[in-house]
């Protein structure tokens, strides 16, 4: 790969030429040579806007389309809408600022006849595609451009995930002049997921890598996160705490589903006491301080609200009961945290769930 940045002022020659033939007079129809040299041109345009953003190092958005192997690196490939011709590859080591791989021992075993860099390479391909759909920052660090002998040219942008990354977090999680920070404890914001797996995902808030399992991640009933979530989606969580990791990185834990109450609260006057619904159980846990009574969760999938049903006996359960089981339930209140209260008047037949009823 080269390391020659193409000459600014030839870039400014052909700009300033693209201005001049876009405002001179339409003759006639456009010939191919002159749709190929506006092409050009507009190619070269695209260059010189992507090239004064890498000098001022600006924060671009892009979508990350491919996960791909060059010269032995992998790459997130990604894709801008407003630079469509464009691809920018970010390495693996500048995608995420901290991520857990897998050791050496663990590699070789999974390799199974597999050099360790071979085996490290594919891990970190298959953590790339995992973000495919991902809407991320990122900055761009070098541009390359090299002229082959039968007059085609190979242009290369390479960026940081990473470093703007860094940015965003000491904007948002730095403390100010006034001894304070944009983001704090307790606070409900916005994220974007980076990836997903069954049991767990990463999103980022405010420049900040954030694992979010799935018991934290929502209260509706799901066996895998995928049925559910994809990179690039938007999901809102609650700070739960702010600390920094050994290297001065931020640490957050987050609950999600603690916004998706704070989202849907307004909807508990949907259904006020004695409301009759039926929800999806999402998790049954024995009562240690009373012997033979449990405490169900269930979501409520009309109203995206979590219901709570406390000291229920085995007797009125009358059949074990699993997660994603449906029931009819009556609302008697609400909590003071955002869930509903109710109590079962009825499980509903598992050969009948599947259909709604």
């Amino acid at each position: 790969m080269s390391n020659v940045i193409e000459n600014e002022g030839n870039i400014n020659a052909e700009v300033k030429a693209a201005e001049q033939n876009r405002n001179a007079p339409a003759s006639g129809s456009i010939n191919d040579a002159q749709m190929n040299n506006q092409e050009r041109l507009s190619k070269a345009a695209a260059w010189y806007a992507l090239q004064s953003a890498m000098y001022r190092h600006d924060i671009m958005i892009g979508n990350v389309a491919s996960a791909l192997v060059k010269d032995g690196i992998a790459f997130a490939g990604v894709v801008m809408d407003k630079y469509p011709d464009a691809i920018i590859y970010i390495p693996f080591d500048e995608f995420y600022r901290e991520i857990v791989m897998r050791n050496a021992a663990e590699l070789k075993h999974l390799g199974k006849g597999q050099s360790e860099a071979e085996v490290s390479l594919n891990r970190q391909i298959g953590i790339l595609r995992h973000a495919v759909g991902a809407v991320i920052p990122f900055i761009i660090t070098n541009m390359a451009s090299d002229q082959h002998e039968d007059g085609t040219t190979t242009s290369v942008i390479v960026a940081s995930r990473r470093a703007a990354l860094a940015v965003i977090e000491k904007r948002n999680y730095g403390t100010n002049a006034n001894g304070t920070r944009r983001i704090n404890e307790g606070d409900l914001i916005s994220g974007r997921i980076v990836s997903v797996g069954r049991y767990g995902m990463r999103a980022n808030f405010g420049g900040v890598d954030t694992e979010v399992k799935l018991a934290q991640a929502t209260h509706r009933f799901v066996s895998s996160l995928l049925d559910i979530f994809a990179p690039g989606d938007a999901i809102n969580a609650v700070i739960r705490e702010i600390k920094q990791n050994e290297n001065g990185g931020i640490v957050l834990a987050v609950d999600c589903r603690a916004a998706e109450r704070a989202q849907n609260m307004h909807r508990a006057n949907l259904a006020p006491t004695g409301s009759v619904v039926t929800g999806t159980i999402t998790s049954s846990t024995p009562d240690k301080l009373n012997p033979g009574l449990s405490t169900l969760h269930a979501y409520i999938d009309s109203l995206g609200l979590p219901c709570v049903i406390r000291r229920l006996s085995s007797a009125t359960l009358g059949h074990d009961v699993r997660n994603g089981d449906r029931a009819v339930i009556v609302i008697i209140g609400t909590t003071s945290n955002g869930f509903l209260r109710g109590e079962v008047r009825r499980f509903l037949p598992r050969s009948t769930q599947s259909s709604g009823q």
